[in-house]
């Protein structure tokens, strides 16, 4: 079983704004794209890679900066998302014995995915950037992809 969803947009991963007070401390979980920022001098002054600390600047500023179009990504994926065969023995091979039938399945979940962003995110996990404050989530998350499971079952007629 396939799925597929498309012409949809989701936010990307982007650099935070630093912009509280210093004596804050940012003690928040950062993505793992973050260490690829300020890797030179002047990284800093480069929008694209993030901005530059603004001491106690306004949460305009910010939220201007977190809006901004060039963070919007494609948010189709592909995913395969089951993967099952069975097989019925032969009746000649369990005549010999009582059973009507011997079944033997096996199943994958989750054999597969692909997903049309840069950051290969989920876009059924990522959870992403939220100025909510009714919701529990503190920022970014890659959320909790499905794992791949494997089934193996055997079915016995009487």
């Amino acid at each position: 079983m396939f799925i597929f969803n498309g012409g949809h947009v989701m936010r990307g991963v982007h650099p935070e704004f630093l912009s509280k007070y210093a004596e804050l401390n940012y003690n928040s979980n950062f993505d793992k794209l973050w260490l690829n920022y300020w890797k030179k001098p002047g990284d800093e002054n480069n929008p694209d890679i993030a901005p530059a600390f603004i001491s106690a600047a306004s949460g305009n500023i910010s939220d201007i900066y977190n809006a901004a179009h060039k963070f919007v990504q494609k948010a189709d994926y592909i995913k395969l998302r089951d993967i099952s065969l069975s097989y019925n023995f032969p009746s000649k091979w369990i005549a010999p014995t009582k059973l009507s039938y011997i079944r033997l399945t096996g199943q994958v979940l989750n054999a597969w995915r692909w997903a049309a962003n840069k950051e290969n995110l989920d876009p059924e996990a990522w959870v992403g950037y939220t100025t909510a404050t009714s919701t529990n989530i503190s920022g970014p998350s890659r959320g909790v992809t499905a794992p791949v499971i494997y089934n193996l079952g055997v079915s016995v007629g009487f």
